[in-house]
Parts: structure tokens; sequence; C-alpha cells
């Protein structure tokens, strides 16, 4: 059963958007769609791949399922240190939910939050009947969770400022952490749930009390111990999707929907995302490859010219076209203020432009990675006339952009690469080490090292 996945930007409180991705078939039931909400911090990102395929799974059921970027993550508007982000999240299933009823018709739903994210729906159940709920290893106190990211914090010396908490380049401000550290789902009201699903971490010691506080309010449910969270939630070159998991949500989902003659053909139409100082557009290329992407232009009456410059922003690492910590994401959006477009894409074989899950395809140094690359910039002087296209990329994507600029230097009229481990990476060589700058990293390490004088210390003493 073919898959296809429409992505959009839903309008929300606050003015803000959320990017949403619907996954659907050519026939899908109304009588009940499932709505992912992912998880606020690094673990975003981890488990982007395993949220993926999770969605297409369950649509290959004739399941209408839409997965979002809360606000201040990934491509939605907002950002997370505003102290009105946490109300944001809060209200953000909820646009969604009303999105897919009013525009698709669906009466049931089900909700799966992964992680923090199950933090977060409290305030939505308790204002709306939920048929199924999966918690996907869920943190069920708040305070946890914050204290999870202030240990992060304090293992990559990061500082946080004016109270705002760091969490790995996912800052939180003082608001979002006390109304977070106020969240506890063993006391919460999840009475409105009809069933729920509990996957709960097979490698440490089990927790029953969630279960205990929803049969007390009368919700079936349904618990299981699982392994493979560990090995989901390493960072995104490393992570590794628990099948297993994937495949019980699945029929635990399917075992809810009673089959119905109720299907459809409609499809929504992509869109925009508009403010005062730029315009998104997604933009699906299908030239020898296909590609996706954002497009990030300056909201002005010319639009997108042909001397305007155009920045290609290629993977950072196996990371989608977010970028690590947004950064893409907000390159993007302050350069458009400064009358520059951006295209921030997806690999063929990374984030959205990937339609296989096998491990070895998960790959940050591709061998068609130039060839992507030059295929969106004939893209851009075909369809837009661009004259003026800058590629950059960090990391692995400015071995990439290099090696596209290497490919046909006469498109190009600029190169930005940062932190590239290698310039030629080659089939063997580690993904994070790369042997032919070996001895350069080092060589920078003990440079460091030499002028630390607790260094010295430590060895004298031992």
């Amino acid at each position: 059963m073919s898959v296809k996945r429409t992505s959009l930007w839903l309008p929300a409180s606050n003015n803000e958007s959320i990017y949403t991705w619907l996954h659907h078939t050519a026939e899908y039931t109304k009588s009940l769609a499932v709505i992912i909400v992912e998880p606020v911090g690094p673990e975003y990102m981890h488990c982007y791949r395993s949220v993926k395929l999770l969605a297409d799974q369950l649509a290959k059921n004739n399941i209408l399922v839409a997965r979002f970027d809360l606000p201040g993550m990934g491509n939605s508007s907002g950002k997370l240190e505003d102290n009105n982000i946490w109300d944001d999240w809060l209200n953000a299933p909820e646009s969604v939910r009303e999105f897919l009823s009013v525009e698709y018709g669906v009466k049931d739903f089900v909700v799966v939050s992964l992680r923090s994210a199950s933090l977060l729906l409290e305030s939505y159940i308790s204002s709306n009947r939920v048929k199924g709920s999966v918690f996907w290893y869920p943190y069920i106190r708040g305070a946890s969770f914050v204290r999870d990211m202030q240990a992060l914090d304090s293992m990559l010396k990061l500082n946080s400022s004016d109270n705002v908490l760091n969490a790995g380049g996912y800052p939180l401000s003082e608001k979002s952490q006390n109304e977070l550290k106020s969240i506890n789902l063993n006391k919460a009201n999840l009475k409105n749930i009809e069933h729920s699903l509990i996957i709960e971490n097979a490698e440490v010691p089990g927790n029953s009390k969630l279960t205990d506080s929803l049969l007390s309010m009368g919700v079936d449910v349904d618990s299981i111990k699982l392994g493979g969270f560990t090995q989901m939630a390493r960072q995104a070159a490393l992570s590794t999707i628990p099948f297993d998991n994937i495949n019980y949500i699945e029929s635990w989902v399917c075992r809810l929907i009673e089959k119905t003659k109720n299907l459809t053909r409609t499809v929504v139409n992509e869109n925009k995302l508009v403010t005062k100082f730029y315009i998104e557009s997604i933009v699906h290329i299908e030239l020898k490859n296909n590609i996706y992407g954002i497009l990030t232009i300056p909201n002005i009456p010319a639009g997108l010219q042909q001397d305007t410059p155009l920045l290609i922003l290629a993977n950072a690492g196996v990371a989608h076209h977010i970028g690590p910590n947004r950064f893409h994401v907000d390159v993007a959006r302050v350069l458009a203020d400064q009358g520059v477009a951006t295209f921030r894409m997806d690999l063929s074989n990374l984030g959205e432009s990937v339609d296989t899950y096998e491990d070895d395809t998960h790959h940050p140094y591709p061998p068609t990675a130039a060839e992507d690359i030059n295929c969106v910039v004939e893209y851009f002087k075909s369809e837009y006339g661009c004259s003026n296209i800058i590629l950059s990329g960090l990391c692995s994507g400015a071995h990439n952009a290099f090696h596209a600029a290497v490919v046909s230097p006469s498109k190009i009229n600029g190169l930005i690469l940062i932190n590239p481990l290698t310039f030629y990476w080659s089939q063997g060589q580690s993904i994070f080490e790369p042997e032919d700058n070996k001895d350069e990293i080092d060589s920078v390490y003990y440079q460091d090292q030499m002028f630390d004088l607790k260094k010295w210390l430590s060895l004298i003493i031992n």
C-alpha cells in the first residue's frame, strides 16, 4: 500500500504556525486518525526516524496520521525561550485535532506521545474524549525531565542565563521549567481516555503507578515493557529504530479501529508559512533524485528573483533539514530579513527524502550527496533562473557541499563550509573521526590540554 506524505503549516494560538506532516493512503478511513506528539529537547532529533516510520506503518493500514513539530521546535514558528511557549505547547494538539476533524471529518483519535510529549497532554485530554492514548517511554514527572536537562547541560558544560535552561541546545524558559515541574501524570486528570497503551523501558525497573491511576479512572489499560529505548535515544548518527516498538504500537492501534466503508480520496493542498519578514514554502524536487526541502524567501513584493542570493543548506550529519538545534531554520529566517533566500534540504537518504529504513542507508556521507545537491541547484536555475547560488554545510554537510561544487563549479557562486571533519571521506572510515584528519584532531586536543594546569597536576599526582 503506497503511503503519501503531505506537509503544511497549521495556524495555531498566538499567531503561531504548527508544521505538520500527514501520512495517508489513497483510501483512508474517517473513523479514526492518529496524532503523534513528538518530544521536546534533544530526543526530538534523536528519535526522528523512528517517529516517521511509525507514521508510515500506521498509514499503511488506511489510517490518517498526523505528526507535528511543537511550537519552537523543528519547522514550526516560535522560539523555545519565549515565556508564552508553554501555552502554545498545550494548545498545539487541539489545533491539529480540530484541523483533522474539520478538513477530514474524523471523529475518533488516538494520541501517541513520545517521552516528554506525554507531559503536555493533560490539558488536551481533560477537554477531549480520546479513543486511545499511547504513552511511549513517557516521562511521568516533569521535574525528572527538567533534572535530566540540567544534568545534560552540566555534562556539556553549558551555562544557563536569565533563568533560561540551555537543555542541550533546546532552551527552556523559567515559566516552562516551573510548569513542567508541576506535572505528575500519576495525579493527572486522564479519565477521558477510553483505551491506553503504556510502553515502559525494559532496561530499568518498572513503575505501575500510572497504570494503577488510569485503571482507577475506568480506563482500559495495556502495559508492556520493551527494549530499544537506549538505542533509539542516542544521537542521530547512532540512533537505531526499535522495530518491535513500531510493530506493537501498529498492532495495538489497528485493534481499536472498526472496519468502515466510509472512505475518501481527498488530499490537503500544500500551503505556505507567511510572516512579516519571510515566506516559507514546501518544495518537492523530482528530477533525477527525489529531494524534499523548505524554501525561505524574503517577504517582499519581488519574491525570489534571478539575482536574489540563494543559500542551499545540506544536512549536517544525519540530522534532517532543520539542522542541529534548529540551526538551519534560524539561519534561514534571519537571512530572509537581510534579503537572502535559503533552501534547507534533505539528501535522498536522509530526513523526509528517504523511503527506506535499513540501517546502512542512514549515512552522513552518501555517494549520491553531490548529485543530490546539484539536482537542487539545477532546479532553482531552471525554475527560478537563480544566478547567485551559494552552498553551505556543517560537518558532513560541508564535505558534501564541497564535492557538489567540485563537480559543477560553474554553477556555484560561493561556498560556506563550517567545521568540516574531512574533505575526502572514503568508505570504511569512521563518520565521527575520519582517518585522514585524526592526527589534526589529536594535535588540537593535546595543544589545548598543554595549557591546562589541572591536567598537569593530575599527571604528577597519579
